[in-house]
């Protein structure tokens, strides 16, 4: 009775087993490791398929000091057409924005309204390199938690 009881349990750990395949890898967003972040304080890493996707954002300016969180990707562009997008979670009143800079200007701003923010500009060859940008900015009082994902550009 004890064999025909361990049978059965092998034989239902084996096919928990079969029903449990591998994690699914269908993680569409672009490798970020391009990109530099200003500052470490507050972020996490978030990974997908073992590509860096995202940072999860826990940052606190309660105590009266606002905070900037910022990360940077320095280019030399191939095509003249520029973009650059990040879905950021919404929480007003922080202040989400995207930008392109290309020298010592900066060509391209936008600040969100919806978790997407995204901007577009036209590479000018001869002016330098191009660096884009995506910021958060915690008012001081204020303590944010969020992500930026699915960050994309051209």
């Amino acid at each position: 009775m004890v064999c025909r009881l361990m049978g059965r349990i092998g034989v239902l750990g084996l096919l928990l087993l079969a029903a449990c395949g591998p994690p699914e890898s269908t993680c569409s967003e672009r490798d970020i490791r391009s990109w530099t972040p200003a500052t470490s304080e507050g972020s996490t890493p978030v990974y997908c398929s073992s590509k860096l996707v995202g940072y999860q954002l826990d940052i606190d300016a309660s105590d009266g000091r606002p905070r900037l969180w910022e990360m940077v990707q320095l280019d030399q562009p191939v095509k003249p057409a520029l973009s650059v997008s990040a879905d950021i979670d919404l929480l007003t009143p922080v202040a989400r924005s995207v930008r392109i800079e290309q020298g010592a200007f900066k060509i391209a701003e936008v600040y969100g309204v919806s978790s997407n923010v995204s901007t577009t500009a036209t590479y000018k060859p001869g002016d330098g390199n191009v660096l884009r940008a995506v910021r958060v900015a915690v008012p001081s009082g204020m303590r944010y938690r969020g992500q930026i994902r699915d960050v994309r550009w051209d």
